[in-house]
């Protein structure tokens, strides 16, 4: 049994919503809970981290309305440690409190290392989440840009045949280094820690995933709608992606369709693919238009956020 506690906070300037949506996804657990490795991985319905000492499994209380952010460790020697762990609304922020619990035979010394590398975790999770909160400015400024060079009036027929008096060009944002290198900037903090490869999706997602593969230095895969029929037809060039975490690249993402297809590919070839990762996500669906292949969609701006933009502000 344990012999005492401690409750360790921080107050965060962001909503408790912002604040427990980022903290209960197992995938930016690398990104601020320094203890628990630089990998995460799901396997079989379990989420793996990669520690020192070993793997080790963490396992989030189901999400909640209530702010519990309560998680079970499995350590590499197979001992079980549960975490207490709160988001709390505090004003306009939030207070994160954690609460450390002090293991039979631990000496003082051990025990305020202890609280001392939870205190630097959370106040990693404090500095990660505001400095995205003053992301949000740049990102007012971005729709802006994005919508005023890619927004053409005139007379389109479009796709259905239907004449159009406004048309939105997507590649006009992607041909002008300046904001291609801009929308890159803003995928880079969307990616998981634990990516191999960038799959750029044709056209499209090709110069994006360019952009954020020498931003990043992660390796890009040229992902094709389908693989050529002469040479080494391939579906997706650049590196072997069996075995590799793969995550896709698009520039805009209404239905999916594309993306979809990718993902159940690149899934055939032995790819794990999980999250795609887009410019601008124009299908107004909650958690993106491809959840029913198990992809989450991360976007830099929404259809919504490009109209705020044009009405003065984002949400």
């Amino acid at each position: 049994m344990t012999t005492g506690s401690r409750h360790l906070s921080v107050h965060i300037d962001r909503s408790v919503s912002a604040v427990y949506g980022f903290a209960c996804d197992p995938t930016n657990l690398p990104q601020w809970a320094q203890g628990l490795g630089g990998s995460v991985e799901q396997v079989d319905g379990v989420w793996l981290v990669a520690t020192e000492q070993g793997q080790a499994s963490v396992a989030f209380a189901p999400r909640n309305e209530f702010g519990v952010l309560d998680h079970e460790v499995l350590t590499p020697t197979g001992e079980t440690v549960y975490v207490p762990m709160r988001a709390i609304a505090d004003g306009d922020g939030c207070e994160v409190v954690f609460t450390l619990r002090r293991a039979p035979g631990m000496t003082d010394e051990e025990f305020e290392r202890d609280g001392a590398l939870v205190s630097a975790d959370l106040d990693r999770l404090r500095a990660l989440l505001e400095r995205t909160e003053a992301v949000r400015t740049d990102r007012l400024h971005l729709a802006r840009r994005i919508d005023a060079a890619c927004r053409l009036q005139g007379s389109f027929t479009l796709r259905s045949g239907q004449i159009a008096s406004e048309y939105f060009d997507k590649y006009l944002f992607e041909s002008q280094p300046d904001l291609l290198r801009a929308v890159a900037e803003g995928m880079v903090p969307l990616l998981p820690a634990n990516t191999d490869l960038l799959g750029g999706l044709e056209l499209g997602g090709v110069p994006i995933a360019t952009m954020v593969s020498s931003l990043t230095g992660l390796p890009a895969l040229f992902v094709r709608k389908q693989a050529k029929e002469y040479g080494t037809r391939r579906l997706a060039e650049g590196a072997e992606v069996q075995g590799r975490r793969v995550t896709l690249i698009e520039d805009v993402l209404t239905t999916g369709g594309a993306v979809r297809d990718a993902a159940c590919a690149l899934r055939g070839l032995g790819a794990t693919v999980e999250v795609v990762v887009c410019a601008i996500d124009r299908s107004g669906q909650e958690g993106g238009p491809v959840v029913d292949v198990d992809l989450a969609t991360r976007a830099v701006l929404t259809k919504a956020d490009l109209a705020r933009s044009r009405d003065g502000g984002l949400s």
